[in-house]
């Protein structure tokens, strides 16, 4: 985050995200878990909170197309939001999901959240990102679209 001068006495933040270039740098120092956890933040573009809800049911495709089902709030009532999604990453998802052979309802992404935080940024680190300790999972929020 970046802060600019506006108005005398005021300051305006600006938001980096992380590049196209970056994301994959970092994914490629990764485990397939990592991986898929950082591709889905960065082509969803969801928070944090919805990847680490994410639940093998939750992945709906064929073959050549592919959906989330998500639930944006932790709420009983909460309705559920059908998000298409790449055919990469339906398919990377389905790789994952037999390779670590998770079971139906398994959560995708089972570690505490401050642990997708570190291996992110650590990561960013084995990619030679200068500014690496300042990589955090909103900044992927709306680099891809």
């Amino acid at each position: 985050m970046t802060m600019l001068p506006a108005l005398p006495g005021q300051r305006i933040k600006v938001f980096a995200h992380v590049t196209g270039e970056e994301a994959r740098a970092i994914w490629r120092q990764c485990s397939m878990e990592i991986e898929l956890f950082v591709k889905t933040l960065w082509v969803t573009g969801l928070r944090i909170s919805e990847v680490l809800r994410l639940r093998t049911t939750d992945l709906k495709g064929d073959g050549r197309e592919y959906n989330l089902v998500i639930t944006r709030s932790k709420k009983r009532n909460a309705q559920p939001e059908v998000l298409p999604i790449p055919t990469e990453l339906g398919e990377d998802m389905a790789r994952y999901i037999r390779t670590a052979k998770l079971k139906a309802g398994e959560k995708l992404f089972p570690r505490h959240e401050n642990t997708y935080r570190y291996e992110l940024r650590q990561a960013a680190k084995r990619a030679g990102l200068e500014n690496w300790q300042r990589i955090h999972p909103h900044l992927f929020r709306c680099g891809f679209r």
